[in-house]
């Protein structure tokens, strides 16, 4: 199974919400150039948090807690499983992996209703974060 964990990092901008977003320089296919969470894959006898931390580490140079995982669901790629965790983080400046990450940025709710997002992170954003029953 391809288990991969993303962190949802957000912060407070003058009363309005900012996601943190990147973009990979993998090629994936249909998807490649849209937006997403940061994180990665869970390696063998790794759990979820663990991967998470080590991962946000690596891409970000950021040190992150993990508090509450959100959501499990189906990813975009063939036999991808995606847990969605809601991470605390240090207001510190972020070193970007840029060998991995094409583009980053922390986007308004607006902002991201103009980007191409993957449709597994489309999903968890109108159901969790703009949805009904938002849970952050």
């Amino acid at each position: 199974m391809n288990h991969v964990v993303v962190g949802i990092l957000s912060r407070d901008r003058g009363g309005e919400q900012e996601y943190f977003l990147v973009s990979s320089k993998k090629n994936y296919g249909t998807s490649f150039g849209a937006y997403y969470p940061p994180g990665g894959h869970v390696e063998n006898g790794e759990d979820e948090r663990d991967a998470l931390i080590r991962e946000m580490k690596e891409e970000l140079s950021l040190d992150v807690n993990p508090t509450r995982r959100i959501a499990e669901a189906k990813g975009d790629l063939a036999g991808q499983t995606v847990s969605w965790w809601e991470c605390e983080f240090p207001l510190t400046e972020m070193i970007i992996n840029t060998e991995e990450i094409a583009d980053f940025g922390w986007f308004t709710r607006k902002e991201i209703t103009s980007l191409t997002l993957w449709p597994a992170t489309q999903k968890f954003f109108d159901q969790y974060i703009f949805g009904d029953n938002a849970m952050i």
